[in-house]
């Protein structure tokens, strides 16, 4: 069986579409599956989304990505986690190529993506460089991540000493702990905080996490696109 964990705060927006596209998905593949959604915090009515397509909801006060995507690990009891965004639509291919990978003994993996909508002309460059040197280097961002469920507990989750970038050090230890692979499918994302972003915002986000890693991320400040005024309103879009 899998698991699908899609973190959530104020996702009332987005989600619905997450979830019918996941739904189509399983049944397209028939596979076994439960979807966890983990309320962080919400102030919204994105567990009424959940709840009313008769969907499990954890409710949690942490507003912090890590400890809101472990919760839903911690509860998750298929053998596969998948790590799934809120605004992140995954289609029957993706996940055909998820239970493949895991057949062929990947400890885990992850999804490039592409966004829905047209993108500012930076990110028009960033975007299939960024994933182009992902797939070299298998390197992926969190909008759709899996992993074995025992591997998931063996590595002690997503580390919570870090407030973003915590699916960038979630790769590297799978990596320590076996195969990991990015499957050809791509999911498609939202490309809300894009809009919210400036190309200097952006590289110097990219800038501190390729000089000083995961870890240089250990407070909220300078992550307004994620637990900030901006993050409020892209979810109001």
């Amino acid at each position: 069986m899998i698991s699908f964990v899609i973190p959530a705060h104020n996702e009332e927006a987005f989600l619905g579409p997450t979830l019918d596209a996941l739904t189509v998905a399983a049944l397209k593949i028939g596979i076994d599956h439960e979807v966890i959604v983990v309320n962080d915090a919400s102030t919204d009515g994105t567990a009424a989304v959940a709840t009313q397509r008769g969907i499990r909801v954890i409710d949690v006060q942490h507003r912090h990505i890590a400890a809101t995507r472990n919760s839903g690990g911690q509860a998750a009891n298929g053998e596969i986690v998948v790590f799934l965004d809120a605004d992140t639509r995954i289609d029957h291919l993706a996940l055909q190529a998820i239970v493949e990978a895991m057949d062929r003994g990947a400890v885990g993996g992850g999804f490039h993506f592409r966004y829905d909508c047209k993108l500012p002309w930076w990110a028009r460059i960033l975007l299939p460089l960024g994933n182009t040197i992902g797939r070299w280097t298998t390197i992926t961002g969190g909008a759709c991540l899996f992993a074995k469920r025992s591997v998931f507990r063996e590595m002690g989750g997503f580390c919570e000493k870090i407030f973003a970038a915590e699916d960038v050090e979630f790769v590297s230890s799978l990596k320590r702990h076996g195969r990991f692979v990015i499957p050809k499918p791509l999911v498609v994302t939202s490309a809300r905080k894009i809009r919210f972003l400036t190309s200097v915002t952006a590289m110097r986000l990219l800038f501190r996490l390729a000089i000083f890693g995961p870890r240089s991320f250990t407070s909220r400040e300078g992550l307004g696109c994620w637990y900030g005024a901006e993050a409020q309103q892209s979810r109001r879009l």
